[in-house]
């Protein structure tokens, strides 16, 4: 397509792989229909921006009501997604309090969010110049989705 329009082809970077403890998924109780989730699904894997995600959750609360669980997650985690994705991220991942961050081959961090992350979390940060990744201990266990979005909106800058 881009060679028939005659513009450069543009990369286009796959989506980050997410792993974290918890279940993210659209439950039968919430929503039944097969043919909804699928919309809901197929309009989460194009979203670009935090925004649509939150113009998203306020039609599914219209249309289903409040979201179960495991909705939420699912909606946290394209948050992340759409986050990670910004900054080159091929893999963020979990691991009890260990957050492991592994960018691609262009990584768009920014220096000054960077080094601020670096003086928040001294001894829980390390990185790996080498593997182009980011190793971060978590402060809270209980709301590491509020800390992981910390982190990647000061990498963002």
């Amino acid at each position: 397509v881009s060679r028939l329009q005659k513009n450069p082809e543009q990369k286009v970077s796959p989506d980050p792989t997410i792993n974290l403890p918890l279940e993210a998924y659209i439950d039968k109780n919430f929503i039944s229909d097969s043919m909804h989730k699928i919309e809901i699904y197929r309009r989460l894997s194009v979203v670009r921006e935090e925004k649509e995600i939150d113009e998203l959750l306020d039609e599914i609360i219209d249309r289903f009501g409040d979201p179960t669980q495991p909705v939420v997650n699912l909606l946290r985690v394209a948050r992340l997604k759409t986050l990670a994705k910004k900054i080159g991220v091929k893999i963020l991942s979990l691991d009890e309090r260990r957050l492991e961050l592994a960018f691609g081959d262009a990584p768009k961090i920014s220096p000054a969010g960077y080094v601020s992350l670096q003086e928040k979390y001294s001894t829980r940060f390390r990185d790996s110049q080498a593997d182009k990744e980011i190793f971060i201990d978590l402060i809270s266990k209980k709301d590491f989705f509020q800390e992981i979005l910390f982190i990647l909106r000061k990498l963002i800058g």
